[in-house]
């Protein structure tokens, strides 16, 4: 304890219990007229831990009675109300990890590594707000990870609560594991997550933060790429038919992304034009070489293309011409969704008829 300056001073102080603190042999540095000021500092208190008000307090002043050495009652008060501490940093400790980085793979773990400013209790709370474009399954969410040891709430598909099985001291390292994660559908990094823990009460605030995002590294699979030719004669210009399966459902703005072999000439005998079977379909077509650039605009069907291109000139002889190659798709931020992955050559020209001499 430390007196203030300008207050009624103590020369002697001592902790009676946790919560007890006696000041004896108060020294008036003032003029002796009431009503006397007190003004002191504690130090090393440790606050409460959470933000909520540390409860009532009460001060009773004695007067010692000459003669008889006991202490008599001056004054008494009791507040209802003290002080509201302030929350705490809740921190990363490491880049949030996913058991299956696959993209749009259902039912995957994510893993929380974190630390605090303060003491987690036994019974507290642990709110993990997911970014708008990752969501978990509810039920699944439930029986897995963490939540298959203790208890959890799910509010929505997006916020979850763990319950406490013991507590925590500050600065310790805290692990969470959350299942039944829908992870995005491309490699764009993900808003942040935000981790806030509460104390037992559920509504005081302990600690907030965390903050960090999360990205798959595994493409989804474009499951086929098949092309037809309306005119089999080597060298012919003609019309090439292309069908394309997906894994991963195609939304308006993802852009195929694909290379025809070095033996076929695109924009031959006059500028290729793209067309989409399905008149309902909206695309984009752009060419650079061989190189081609299809923007989805509008699909009907999700998981399946069809689209046509002119002016194609088949390879000179019957030799076969190579495979079609990089058939990827992006998103429309430039995020790899899905790509070709088998190791079979894909849509190879072959058995081309030979031209009249």
């Amino acid at each position: 304890m430390t007196p203030l300056a300008g207050s009624t001073r103590a020369t002697e102080a001592k902790v009676i219990d946790v919560d007890l603190i006696e000041i004896l042999n108060f020294v008036q540095v003032e003029q002796n007229v009431a009503p006397y000021k007190y003004s002191f500092a504690l130090s090393d208190i440790t606050t409460q831990v959470s933000a909520k008000d540390a409860g009532n307090w009460s001060i009773t002043t004695y007067y010692l009675g000459p003669g008889d050495g006991k202490f008599y009652v001056v004054d008494t008060q009791t507040v209802d109300y003290s002080f509201t501490a302030t929350t705490g940093l809740l921190s990363s400790e490491k880049d949030i990890i996913i058991d299956k980085p696959l993209n749009f793979a259902d039912n995957a773990v994510y893993t929380f590594t974190f630390s605090e400013d303060s003491m987690l209790p036994k019974g507290g709370f642990i709110k993990i707000e997911f970014p708008p474009e990752i969501y978990f399954n509810q039920r699944v969410a439930m029986t897995a990870g963490t939540c298959a040891q203790t208890k959890c709430q799910v509010f929505g598909d997006r916020t979850i609560i763990v319950q406490t099985a013991q507590m925590t001291p500050k600065n310790k390292i805290v692990t969470v594991e959350i299942g039944g994660v829908k992870n995005q559908r491309s490699f764009n990094p993900s808003g942040s997550f935000t981790i806030t823990t509460f104390d037992t009460d559920g509504v005081s605030l302990i600690d907030i933060g965390f903050k960090k995002n999360v990205a798959t590294s595994i493409a989804g699979n474009i499951d086929s790429f098949t092309v037809e030719r309306t005119n089999t004669t080597n060298g012919a210009i003609n019309r090439y038919r292309f069908t394309l399966t997906t894994t991963i459902p195609m939304v308006s703005g993802d852009v195929l992304k694909f290379s025809f072999p070095e033996s076929i000439i695109v924009n031959a005998g006059g500028s290729t034009i793209c067309t989409p079977i399905n008149d309902k379909d909206r695309i984009v077509c752009g060419i650079s070489g061989n190189d081609i650039q299809i923007t989805l605009l509008k699909l009907e069907t999700e998981n399946k293309l069809q689209w046509s291109m002119t002016q194609i000139k088949n390879p000179g002889s019957v030799q076969p011409s190579g495979s079609f190659k990089n058939i990827l798709f992006e998103s429309e931020s430039n995020y790899l969704v899905q790509k070709y992955q088998s190791t079979e050559p894909v849509a190879v020209v072959t058995n081309t008829i030979p031209a009249n001499i």
